[in-house]
């Protein structure tokens, strides 16, 4: 790894979240399925005025003197504040390894460039850069494709980030362009590639868009096989054998994972991701109700049978009313985040099906109303609590 990675600002503070997953999808404003991601070359150029490859050329001395950079290229320049060869010097810029190549940011000012960020560069980095920049923002990600596994680690998280900041529908906008038999590559020989798996959900969900019914198989396999590790990445991988395999492959999806006891929590809660996604999207032909019944299975995990019922009552599935009773009397649902969210389904089910516009299901209001009072003459604590936080 490089002493200062691609995107390590110097004199700006960045963080980098990783998680493992997305609890809730967030209106398919961004990719489902990809890690946090880091901000890109594009986005430190677009708030940029000037930006420029600078060489270093002179260490800080003894005397006080400022280190020193020299121009060798301009990438953007919204003045003529700079030219080719000029010497930068700025509290801002550190230093670098001599005759070292790095990517500098700034901002003009009356008489000079402010330089208030820089990030190590290479001749790679430097065409790819330019290639973006030169790029408008809707042939941008066709471009990035190329790049998703570049040699150069830091090129490949960056076309990756462009991604990871689109919705899925953009992805599925690409499917003519995306690279079938190189995807089909990428996500066969993760193992032999840990860094690859940060990305494997995207590839999943990429391969899902364009891929056959071939493709279908080779995804179950790479889904199906054992493991006893947590895998980052196979909730896009479940959801791109889905787009694939609609109904017939969410009851395989139900019968290895949802109604197997034996199934890990992780590949659950990938599953549970996965449902979400195709509850969002309209690139499919699993109907509502389908995808409600797989949800419903994983009520009967109670690590994670607070997140469904949660997404049960923003789905209305106002059938999941028995089940959830049940639930509720059970002592390994217990735990008070679940209580409450049950108990706001209840309050949200009593509600819909009260009104007029749901007079099928007068009698599941009825039924809410009933339990509803039947907690709190047991827990009047817990049905206040829940009254005063319901969700949207």
């Amino acid at each position: 790894m490089r002493t200062r990675t691609l995107f390590k600002l110097i004199g700006v503070s960045l963080c980098l979240v990783a998680s493992v997953g997305i609890l809730f999808l967030q209106e398919s404003l961004a990719c489902p399925f990809c890690m946090e991601p880091q901000r890109t070359l594009t986005e430190y150029a677009a708030e940029a005025e000037y930006v420029a490859v600078a060489v270093f050329v002179k260490p800080d001395s003894d005397k006080g003197q400022t280190s020193e950079w020299r121009i060798e290229t301009i990438l953007k320049a919204k003045g003529d504040l700079l030219r080719l060869g000029d010497s930068v010097q700025s509290e801002q810029l550190p230093e670098g390894e001599l005759n070292g190549r790095c990517i500098i940011f700034g901002q003009g000012d009356t008489d000079s460039v402010s330089w208030n960020s820089v990030v190590d560069s290479n001749e790679d980095i430097e065409k790819y850069f330019q290639g973006l920049l030169k790029t408008d923002s809707n042939a941008r990600l066709k471009l990035c494709i190329d790049y998703l596994e570049h040699r150069d680690h830091e090129i490949a998280m960056d076309s990756y980030s462009e991604f990871a900041k689109v919705s899925a529908t953009d992805v599925a906008a690409l499917e003519e362009f995306l690279p079938r038999d190189r995807l089909r590559e990428w996500i066969a020989t993760v193992d032999e590639s840990p860094s690859r798996w940060t990305r494997i959900g995207l590839y999943g969900l990429m391969l899902g868009y364009c891929g056959s019914a071939d493709d279908a198989e080779f995804l179950a396999e790479t889904i199906y096989r054992p493991t006893t590790e947590v895998r980052i990445g196979l909730n896009g991988l479940i959801a791109g054998y889905l787009l694939l395999t609609s109904t017939e492959g969410l009851s395989q999806i139900d019968e290895r994972f949802l109604d197997n006891s034996e199934a890990s929590r992780d590949v659950r809660f990938s599953t549970m991701q996965a449902l979400r996604f195709l509850w969002e999207s309209k690139d499919h032909e699993i109907s509502p109700d389908r995808l409600k019944q797989s949800m419903r299975k994983l009520l009967n995990d109670p690590a994670l049978a607070m997140l469904a019922v949660i997404d049960l009552t923003r789905w209305q599935d106002w059938d999941a009313i028995d089940v959830i009773a049940e639930l509720k009397k059970s002592p390994e649902h217990s735990d008070s985040s679940t209580q409450r969210a049950f108990v706001r389904y209840l309050l949200a089910a009593a509600d819909a099906c009260d009104s007029e516009e749901n007079q099928g299901c007068h009698d599941i209001a009825a039924k809410a109303k009933q339990l509803v009072e039947e907690i709190r003459m047991t827990n009047p604590q817990l049905v206040r609590f829940a009254e005063r936080s319901m969700f949207d």
